[in-house]
């Protein structure tokens, strides 16, 4: 039964990443900065939310 919240976990997952990244964005703004994050680490952020709900319902 808790595996079944993964789609739940997934959201949280993708929600904590754009927590993150706005931030960065933010700050890089009022600095008059370019902000510079890997997309590689944005695009696998919320694959390790489901994949972690997943595992632990194992």
């Amino acid at each position: 039964m808790p595996a079944a919240i993964c789609p739940v976990i997934g959201a949280v997952g993708i929600a904590g990443t754009t927590l993150g990244a706005l931030p960065v964005v933010g700050v890089a703004a009022l600095r008059d900065r370019t902000p510079v994050m890997s997309p590689l680490t944005v695009a696998v952020a919320p694959l390790i939310g489901p994949v972690t709900g997943v595992l632990a319902g194992l």
